[in-house]
């Protein structure tokens, strides 16, 4: 999935922006400010090469966190539904 984002042109962004346009919905609490800001490490490559000791984040860790759970759960429901 990583190496099909890389060699569209595909960012977070980009990703989120198109699933939003498609209609998807999250009620995750600052998601996009999340993505903007974990869109930069994506781009540099900070997940799979060198990255620098820290890097910024929105809010405190236990926001992100709260995100991301309400994010996975949005979409095991949708991914994973017996329907």
């Amino acid at each position: 999935m990583i190496n099909f984002f890389a060699k569209s042109g595909m960012t977070w962004l980009r990703l989120f922006e198109a699933a939003a346009e498609a209609g998807f919905r999250s009620e995750a609490p600052r998601l996009r400010e999340i993505i903007e800001v974990m869109n930069e490490p994506y781009k540099a490559h900070w997940f799979r090469y060198g990255r620098p000791e820290n890097f910024a984040l929105p809010g405190d860790f236990a926001q992100v966190g709260e995100a991301l759970t309400v994010l996975d759960e949005e979409l095991r429901a949708r991914l994973w539904s017996e329907n």
